[in-house]
């Protein structure tokens, strides 16, 4: 698929789920049937939502009640594969306590969730039309100055981790640091820990400089799940065409965000604001596949391609799954581009 019919598609489809989320806007019942985009092969794509929940997302106490019928009936309904579902929190102790909450979930709605250890598991959540939980972390701080706290982390399924949020960490600097100082010693320990460990390093708040040593230290490719382009508009959390560049000589993967600094000014509008930024996107590094999904609360997400936003990235998230089995959806050339709507 070539970048102007990606775009064409994407600024379409994006507009799809409101079909399933108006049901919930209105306080009517949600069925519990799964989505069918107005793009045929919906059904038999794999999507998955760079960043997103099938509960309450950036709300105060997200976890502090068990998910509803309606959320559940959004998650069975969505067609969406698997989500990059953050469960971090500050300290080492209150991320467990957060992973717990997932677990019950789990376990109370094994027909219509599971968890993704490996690409196998995604193929499963696919096969089963289950909605698989990719538990990921948005900052770096639970890992309390010890790389070693990443090996326990994997063990218990978690398979991203976000070097930093939007300040400084012992890791690097996150994007609103003026100082842009890079990736610390300890960060790159980190980081050659998870390549160790085959978890998906991502830097989508990281500052320029972090990102671009994150890029660079990794000895796998890397993700930035949930960003922007600053080549279609400057802000802090959006990255720049050198860095995209990078990213893809790496074989990673980037997720376009459908927040309101996607754009200069007012909400971003899906049929414009997406197609607007993912084309400069695949542009700068001369892609000739893409993919889209939305990130966002209890919402649907869509992909143009079974060539999703995946790659070699989401493949190195498997601890468990033959690299020969999984298809390879990256190369050296080639990045995959993700809508997401998340912060």
């Amino acid at each position: 698929m070539h970048r102007r019919e990606f775009a064409k598609l994407a600024g379409a489809a994006a507009l799809a789920p409101r079909t399933v989320l108006l049901s919930h806007e209105t306080r009517r019942p949600v069925p519990a049937t799964r989505f069918s985009a107005s793009w045929p092969r919906y059904e038999r794509a794999i999507a998955i939502d760079c960043l997103a929940s099938p509960g309450p997302f950036n709300t105060p106490d997200a976890t502090a009640n068990p998910l509803t019928a309606e959320m559940v009936a959004n998650a069975k309904s969505s067609g969406i594969t698997a989500v990059n579902l953050t469960v971090s929190a500050s300290s080492f102790a209150d991320t467990f306590r957060q992973m717990s909450y997932w677990e019950r979930e789990l376990q109370a709605h094994p027909d219509v969730l599971m968890k993704v250890y490996s690409v196998g598991d995604i193929r499963r959540a696919k096969e089963t039309k289950r909605l698989g939980l990719i538990y990921g972390f948005q900052n770096a701080t639970m890992l309390e100055g010890d790389a070693e706290n990443v090996d326990a982390f994997q063990r218990f399924g978690v398979r991203i981790i976000q070097l930093t949020y939007n300040d400084r960490n012992l890791l690097g600097d996150g994007c609103l640091e003026p100082a842009n100082a890079g990736l610390s010693r300890y960060g790159r320990d980190v980081v050659a820990r998870m390549n160790e460990l085959r978890m998906v390093v991502d830097l989508s708040h990281c500052g320029l400089q972090t990102t671009s040593d994150g890029i660079a230290a990794s000895a796998r490719p890397v993700a930035i799940t949930h960003s922007g382009c600053r080549g279609v508009f400057d802000h802090p959390r959006s990255k720049t065409d050198d860095i995209l560049r990078a990213l893809a000589n790496k074989g990673g993967v980037i997720g376009i965000y459908m927040m309101p600094f996607i754009n200069a000014h007012g909400q971003p509008v899906a049929a414009d604001s997406l197609s607007r930024s993912s084309t400069p996107s695949t542009s700068a590094v001369r892609i000739t596949s893409g993919s889209a999904a939305t990130s966002r609360s209890r919402r649907t997400s869509w992909t143009p391609s079974t060539r999703h936003a995946t790659g070699d990235s989401w493949k190195a998230a498997s601890s468990a799954g033959s690299p020969r089995r999984a298809r390879r959806t990256t190369c050296s050339s080639r990045t995959s581009i993700a809508r997401g709507g998340s912060r």
